[in-house]
């Protein structure tokens, strides 16, 4: 599998919240109360700008969001559960949680 460039759309400003840190992802407020997995980033400057690249197992582009404000960037990526409704787990090694991560970006 070869990694590939793909363009996310950047949001700036601050999400507007209840209950909790994290913004709209594909058009949904997240309100609810979940588990949440910090993920490693890298940061690098390229051509056309910055470039990020996180490990996000699970999580699906169209359930990526990434916010800039105020050189803080933070970004919520939401996992849905992978088995359907109706199945019954036999044997689970890791929780499935989303993604959040905010830090400041230094000049």
């Amino acid at each position: 599998m070869s990694p590939e460039n793909r363009t996310i759309p950047v949001a700036v400003g601050r999400p507007q919240v209840e209950g909790g840190p994290l913004g709209p992802v594909n058009g949904e407020t997240i309100t609810e109360q979940r588990s949440y997995h910090t993920p490693l980033i890298d940061i690098h400057e390229g051509p056309e700008g910055l470039v990020l690249e996180a490990d996000l197992p699970g999580a699906s582009e169209e359930n990526i969001s990434i916010q800039l404000e105020e050189n803080v960037l933070s970004l919520h990526a939401r996992v849905s559960t992978p088995a359907p409704e109706e199945a019954r787990a036999l044997h689970e090694e890791y929780q499935v949680a989303d993604y959040y991560r905010s830090f400041i970006l230094s000049d």
